[in-house]
């Protein structure tokens, strides 16, 4: 008998635009494919070079977005741990799927708008038809948009529940 190997670890892919054919959707990726990269940051002031705000009436306050790399090119084809270190070397993070989705990246370059990014929500959740919350944890005065996510539906089908004042344990 052999030995078993360990599965190889999954996050969620997000569209990288809430408009064209992926519109709201997120799928499961494992960490060794090749998607495209797109990178937020938390400020409340303009970090400036890379960084960019487009849609501040849909992403939450203080998250900016980016899509090139250190040296302006743009990273089509990264797998998850070359994603997250562009993203850690440019002082950001990769974004939750619910950024993505609530277009904090929208219109940031590199054409990823109507593709799959790698985010840095891991994927939730088992059972089919799950509903499971993908959002980065809050500090409890922010101002949060929740996306939920329904999970083994043919697509995935996100909504938006509302803004409110709350803290995700």
């Amino acid at each position: 008998m052999s030995p078993t190997q360990a599965p190889t670890p999954q996050v969620l892919l997000a569209c990288g635009a809430s408009v064209g054919v992926c519109s709201g959707q997120t799928q499961v990726a494992n960490i060794n494919e090749l998607h495209g990269v797109r990178c937020c940051r938390d400020s409340s002031t303009d970090p400036g070079d890379a960084w960019d705000r487009f849609r501040p009436q849909t992403c939450p306050e203080n998250v900016w977005g980016a899509s090139n790399d250190a040296n302006g090119v743009c990273q089509v084809a990264s797998n998850y741990e070359d994603a997250d270190g562009m993203c850690t070397g440019l002082g950001g993070r990769l974004c939750t799927a619910a950024e993505l989705l609530a277009d904090c990246t929208r219109g940031t370059g590199c054409s990823l708008d109507l593709e799959m990014v790698w985010s840095s929500s891991p994927v939730g959740g088992s059972g089919s038809r799950t509903l499971a919350a993908v959002d980065r944890k809050l500090e409890d005065d922010d101002d949060v948009r929740v996306v939920y996510q329904c999970k083994g539906w043919p697509l995935s089908v996100s909504f938006f529940i509302g803004w409110w004042k709350s803290q995700i344990i």
